[in-house]
Formats: structure tokens, C-alpha cells, sequence
């Protein structure tokens, strides 16, 4: 189980922000039985948000802290009711971090992308040696037997030359789970920041049309 803790959440809004997640059962069956090929991936309708699950956290003060945050605690007269840090429009400081790991990741998920194109590539090129060799081998034994000698082998040559295993995708499929959650983040920043802008936006109006 893997615990996180964003105090950017802390430093900003004041919202203790505590996951805890951990391997899908899924994913670990997978894992222990499959390659990361394009393939088994599709294959098995393995999804990004099928890799990790959350798991229910629950905090809990110990008696004595609780004792001492009663002590702690203001007095009603100096506590008041409006709570305007959550007509706080500003988000920038969460949104930048979020676009910041976002850039980075497309960095590191372009050079797994580098990788796998290159294989296909080099793959693709030993199917068409192959290819090119079996037809001219078949042509050839065509003739030698039409001559009545043996015909020669047939998978010899490029025919026994591949381009290697295909490379594992699971640091791709990693990296864009951890893009997924990135976009996410944004998405639930910029829908709470575009719903106050509309509220300040309504408040503003009224008074605006009277002036």
C-alpha cells in the first residue's frame, strides 16, 4: 500500500490531501502472467484506470490530541462564519505544478514511444527480408527440382534473423496512467475555478447593470 500526501494542497488551500492506493488484483494477475505487449494488453482489456486502486483512508486523533485541540481551539466570540478562502479564484500555483509533471511525462512517455517505433520499424524491415528471401528460395527450388536436384532449405538466411522480443509496454502504460491522473487534477482545478468565476460573475452583474 502507497500512501501520498500533496502539501501543495496543505500550503495553498488547507486541505489535508492523503491517498492510499495500491496494485489491482487485475493488474498483478497480469503482471505475474503476461508479457507487456501490445497483444496481451489488448488481449486481457487491461485500461489505465485498472492498474491502481484506492483504498478507503480514514485519520483519527488519539485522545490526548483531541483533548489539546479543544483547549487550543478559539473562543466563540472570535470565530466567525464567513469562510471567503473558498471564494479563492486563484489556482494557478496547483494548476502550474499539474501542467509541469504533465510536460515532463510526455517527455519520458515520448522517448518509450521512440523506442517501440524503432523496433517496429526494424521488425518491419526483417519481414520484408524474409519475405523477399523466401520468395526468391522458392523460385530457386522451383527450378532445381524441375532440374531433378534437392531442393535447398528454406529457413536459412533472414528467415532466422529477428528483430529481437517486443519491447515490454509497461513503463508506457505506467507513465500514461500517471498522465491520466495529472489531467484529471487539472480538469477537477479548472471545473472548480470556472464554477466560482461564474458565481462571481452572477454576483457582479447585478450590480454592474445598476450603476
Amino acid at each position: 500500500v502507497c500512501i501520498i500526501h500533496d502539501p501543495t494542497s496543505v500550503a495553498e488551500r488547507g486541505v489535508l490531501s492523503l491517498k492510499a492506493l495500491r496494485l489491482s488484483d487485475a493488474f498483478v494477475a497480469f503482471y505475474k502472467n503476461n508479457t507487456f505487449t501490445t497483444e496481451q494488453i489488448h488481449k486481457a482489456g487491461l485500461q489505465l484506470d485498472s492498474i491502481f486502486e484506492e483504498i478507503p483512508l480514514h485519520v483519527h486523533n488519539s485522545a490526548l490530541v483531541s483533548a489539546l485541540m479543544s483547549t487550543l481551539a478559539p473562543a466563540p466570540e472570535l470565530m466567525s462564519n464567513a469562510d471567503s478562502d473558498r471564494l479563492n479564484l486563484d489556482a494557478s500555483a496547483q494548476l502550474e505544478k499539474n501542467v509541469e509533471f504533465l510536460i515532463d511525462n510526455l517527455d519520458d512517455l515520448s522517448r518509450e514511444a521512440a523506442v517501440i517505433n524503432q523496433w517496429q520499424r526494424q521488425n518491419m524491415r526483417n519481414n520484408q527480408a524474409r519475405m523477399a528471401f523466401l520468395a526468391k528460395r522458392r523460385a530457386e527450388n522451383a527450378a532445381r527440382r524441375a532440374a531433378g536436384e534437392e531442393p535447398l532449405p528454406e529457413d536459412d538466411g533472414p528467415m532466422g534473423r529477428g528483430s529481437g522480443p517486443e519491447p515490454t509496454r509497461l513503463s508506457a502504460y505506467l507513465i500514461a496512467n500517471e498522465m491520466n491522473t495529472f489531467c484529471n487534477g487539472i480538469h477537477s482545478l479548472t471545473s472548480g475555478t470556472l464554477k466560482k468565476l461564474s458565481l462571481a460573475s452572477y454576483l457582479h452583474g447585478p450590480s454592474a447593470e445598476n450603476k
